[in-house]
C-alpha cells in the first residue's frame, strides 16, 4: 500500500511538472509606471520582470533588434512602446507612442493636410486654363513675388503652346487675341501680381528641322491690367502697353 501511494505520487509530480512546462508567457502590456521604470542598458529579462510577461512581436534589423509592445491606460487608446536592444543584449533605445504623450492632435493633422496656396493656386490656373479656355500648357510656375510690398503675391510665368493658322498674320493675330483671354484669366487669382507669358509654335530651322520654340514674349502687373480697358483693347498694341514685350520671330506687319 506504500508503495502504491508513492508510485502515485511520483505521478502526480511528474504531472505537474508537466503541466508546469506547458505553460506559456504571456504577452504584456505596458502602462506609464512600468515604461518608467525601464531603463537603458536592462536586459531583456529584467524589462519582462517589470512589464510581466513578453513582447507583442519583434524585428530584427541585424545590428539591433525592435521589441514592440502595446501600451496600457495610455493617453491615446492605440498606446505603443518599442525598446531597442543592441546585439549584446541591452537595452538602447525606448519609444513611447500616446502612452504619456499624445502623438497627433487635430490641429497637426489639419496643418498637414492643408493644400499649400502656390500649389492651389497653380492647380487653379491650370483648371482655368485648359478646362474652361482648352488652351495647351507647355510650363506653369508660380512663384513668390519678392519685388513687391503686397504680401503673398505671386508672380506666374506660363508657357503656352499656340495653334498654326492658314497665314503667319491669321496665327499671330489668333496668339495676341488669345493673350487677352488669359491675361483675363490669370488677374482673375487676386493674389497674381504679375504674369509672364511666353507662346510657343513650330519653327523651322535653316536645316529644315522644326521644333517648338518661344515666339512671343508679353509681360504685364496687376498695375497695368487694371489700367486697360479689356472691352475696347485692340489686342495688337501689347507692344506699346505691356511692362516688357518681345516678339523672338518676325511677326508681319
Amino acid at each position: 500500500m506504500k508503495r502504491l501511494l508513492t508510485v502515485g505520487l511520483a505521478a502526480m509530480l511528474l504531472s505537474a511538472c508537466g503541466n508546469e512546462e506547458e505553460v506559456e508567457e504571456k504577452t504584456a502590456k505596458i502602462t506609464s509606471k512600468e515604461y518608467n521604470k525601464i531603463k537603458e542598458g536592462m536586459t531583456l529579462e529584467e524589462v519582462k520582470t517589470i512589464v510581466g510577461g513578453k513582447e507583442k512581436s519583434k524585428d530584427d534589423y541585424g545590428t539591433y533588434i525592435d521589441y514592440n509592445f502595446d501600451g496600457e491606460n495610455g493617453v491615446e487608446k492605440d498606446a505603443s512602446v518599442v525598446l531597442e536592444f543592441n546585439k549584446k543584449g541591452n537595452l538602447d533605445v525606448k519609444v513611447e507612442r500616446g502612452l504619456l504623450y499624445p502623438h497627433a492632435t487635430e490641429a497637426s493633422t489639419e496643418e498637414d493636410t492643408e493644400e499649400d496656396p502656390t500649389e492651389s493656386l497653380k492647380n487653379h490656373i491650370e483648371y482655368q486654363l485648359t478646362e474652361d479656355d482648352d488652351f495647351n500648357i507647355v510650363n506653369l510656375e508660380v512663384n513668390e513675388d519678392m519685388g513687391t510690398d503686397t504680401e503673398d503675391d505671386k508672380i506666374v510665368i506660363l508657357t503656352l503652346l499656340g495653334s498654326e493658322n492658314l497665314t503667319a498674320k491669321m496665327t499671330a493675330n489668333g496668339l495676341f487675341e488669345n493673350s487677352n483671354v488669359v491675361f483675363q484669366s490669370l488677374f482673375e487669382n487676386t493674389d497674381v501680381e504679375e504674369a509672364v507669358l511666353f507662346w510657343q509654335l513650330p519653327v523651322t530651322d535653316s536645316k529644315g528641322n522644326t521644333s517648338e520654340k518661344n515666339v512671343l514674349k508679353i509681360t504685364l502687373t496687376r498695375n497695368t491690367f487694371e489700367d486697360i480697358n479689356w472691352e475696347n483693347f485692340d489686342y495688337h498694341d501689347y507692344e506699346s502697353v505691356a511692362d516688357d514685350y518681345m516678339e523672338l520671330i518676325q511677326f508681319p506687319e
